[in-house]
């Protein structure tokens, strides 16, 4: 994969982030549908996606955490050195 796709201002765009965010809009617009058809109230999807989307980078990162293992405490809260 592409280390960098692209700069926007001084913060890099990576690859695998602008395919991660793809597949969240993918999966908002999935769930908005399948909303509609069961009959919710698509309110409540707009009212929980981001909070949805927030779980699951503090997951991923919870995740990535626990599987590098011998990460400093600090090191948890750089965010530019992987999810």
């Amino acid at each position: 994969m592409l280390p960098e796709l692209l700069l926007a201002g001084r913060f890099p765009v990576n690859l695998w982030a602008l395919a991660a965010f793809a597949a969240a809009l993918a999966a908002f617009a999935s769930a908005l549908r399948h909303a509609r058809r069961a009959g919710v109230d698509p309110e409540l999807i707009w009212e929980a996606w981001p909070w949805a989307f927030l779980g699951g980078c503090v997951g991923a990162r919870l995740y990535y955490l626990l599987a590098v293992g011998d990460a400093p405490p600090l090191w948890a809260l750089s965010s530019w050195s992987g999810m």
